[in-house]
C-alpha cells in the first residue's frame, strides 16, 4: 500500500482545524452559516474552488473528453473528487457506476449533496479517504482527476494517477488527462520589476534588493494582478522541463536538466515563467493550457492557477553582495538549470559554460 506521507495534502485533509468563528474576535459579527464552517474550508473556497468552477473552458474541456471516454458499461474512479463536478459528469455521461473519492470530509458531504441535487446518486459513491489508502469493490475502466496545480505536478498528480493506476484500474483503463507538459519561457515585465525590487529615485533605498527572491518558485496570482496586466513580453521559445504521459504512465522528470535557449530579442531578463499545457484525451483534440495567452484562458485560470514565476539575476553576480539584472542580445545563448526534487522545480539561468552538457529548447 503506497504511503500518504509521501504524497500532497489536500486542504481539509488534517483532523486538527477551528471553526471559522475562531479567527474573529468574540463580539466580531459574522453570518450564521459561517460560524461552524472549517476554516480551511472557507480559505480554498475562495481562494480557488470557486474560479476552478466558474472556468467554463476547463469545464468544457473535461466534459468532452469524459463524453468522448464513457460509455454504458464504464466502470469510473476519480481522485481528488472535491465537489463532485466530475463525477457528476461522468454519470451524466452514462457511466455504470463512479467512485468518487475524497480526502476532505467536509469536502465529502458537500460533493454528496451536488450528487444528490443532480440526481445522479444511485450512480455515483462518495468514498472519504486519501486514494492512496483506499480499495474499491471492483476495477475501475476509467480514472478521472482535476489535481493540478499552478506547477502541473503540484498537488502530486502523477503520483496519485501512477498509484490509482495500478491499485484501482483495469489494465488498460483510460485517463483524463491523458499527458502534459511543463513549459517555462523567459519573460521580461517593468511592472514584475516593480513589486520584485526597490528603484531607486531621489532616496536610495536599493539596499533593500539584496533581499530579493531569486530562489523561489512565487505563484503570480499572490502579486496583486495578473501576469496578462503586467504587459510582460516573452524573451524565449518555450523550454520543455518535463513530460508526464498519465495514460502510458511514464514521465521524463531528470534531477537535472540544462537547456540553452536563444533570445528572441534584446531585453531584461525578468523571471522564468512556468506554464503547462494538457491534452485532456489521447487524440490530443481536448486541450488545456495555463500560458497567459492560451486561447482558452480567462480571468479564472489566472485566480484558479496562474503561473508559476521565478526571478531573474545575472548569473555572473550570483556570489555578489546586491543581484544584477539579467540583460541579453537578440540571438544570444541563455542557459537555463531546472533542478528537480522529485515533482518540485527550482530554476535558474547559469552561465553559458554550462553549454556542453546543455538540451537546445524545443
Amino acid at each position: 500500500m503506497a504511503d500518504s506521507n509521501n504524497f500532497f495534502l489536500p486542504p481539509g485533509v488534517s483532523q486538527q482545524t477551528n471553526a471559522f468563528e475562531e479567527d474573529f474576535p468574540e463580539e466580531y459579527d459574522i453570518p450564521d452559516r459561517l460560524r461552524f464552517a472549517r476554516a480551511d474550508t472557507i480559505e480554498v473556497v475562495n481562494d480557488w474552488h470557486f474560479a476552478m468552477m466558474n472556468d467554463r473552458a476547463r469545464n468544457e474541456a473535461y466534459q468532452r473528453a469524459i463524453e468522448k471516454t464513457i460509455t454504458p458499461e464504464s466502470i469510473v474512479v476519480e481522485i481528488g473528487a472535491g465537489s463532485g463536478i466530475l463525477s457528476i459528469m461522468a454519470a451524466k455521461a452514462g457511466a455504470k457506476k463512479v467512485y468518487a473519492i475524497e480526502g476532505s470530509k467536509h469536502f465529502v458531504d458537500i460533493a454528496r449533496q451536488n450528487v444528490k441535487t443532480n440526481g445522479v446518486e444511485d450512480v455515483v459513491e462518495v468514498i472519504h479517504g486519501m486514494s492512496t489508502e483506499v480499495t474499491l469493490p471492483e476495477r475501475a475502466t476509467v480514472l478521472l482527476g482535476e489535481i493540478l496545480g499552478t506547477m502541473m505536478d503540484g498537488e502530486s498528480a502523477t503520483e496519485f494517477f501512477f498509484d490509482a493506476q495500478e491499485r484501482l484500474c483495469e489494465p488498460n483503463a483510460a485517463v483524463i488527462p491523458a499527458r502534459g507538459t511543463q513549459y517555462a519561457t523567459l519573460i521580461q515585465s517593468d511592472a514584475l520589476r516593480s513589486v520584485s525590487e526597490v528603484k531607486d529615485s531621489h532616496l536610495k533605498l536599493s539596499a533593500f534588493n539584496r533581499f530579493r527572491d531569486s530562489a523561489s518558485v512565487i505563484k503570480s496570482k499572490l502579486l496583486g494582478a495578473t501576469l496578462r496586466a503586467m504587459n510582460f513580453q516573452e524573451l524565449s521559445e518555450k523550454m520543455t522541463v518535463y513530460e508526464v504521459d498519465w495514460q502510458e504512465g511514464r514521465h521524463t522528470i531528470e534531477d537535472t536538466k540544462a537547456v540553452r535557449v536563444e533570445s528572441l530579442k534584446d531585453g531584461c531578463v525578468t523571471a522564468i515563467m512556468y506554464w503547462w499545457e494538457v491534452e485532456m484525451d489521447v487524440e490530443g483534440e481536448c486541450v488545456m493550457s495555463t500560458h497567459p495567452w492560451a486561447e482558452d484562458g480567462s480571468l479564472m485560470r489566472d485566480v484558479q492557477w496562474g503561473q508559476g514565476i521565478t526571478l531573474v539575476e545575472d548569473p555572473k553576480n550570483w556570489s555578489a553582495p546586491q543581484p544584477k539584472m539579467l540583460h541579453v542580445k537578440e540571438g544570444e545563448k541563455v542557459v537555463v538549470q531546472f533542478d528537480m526534487f522529485g515533482f518540485i522545480v527550482n530554476g535558474r539561468v547559469v552561465p553559458n559554460d554550462h553549454e556542453e552538457n546543455s538540451n537546445e529548447s524545443e
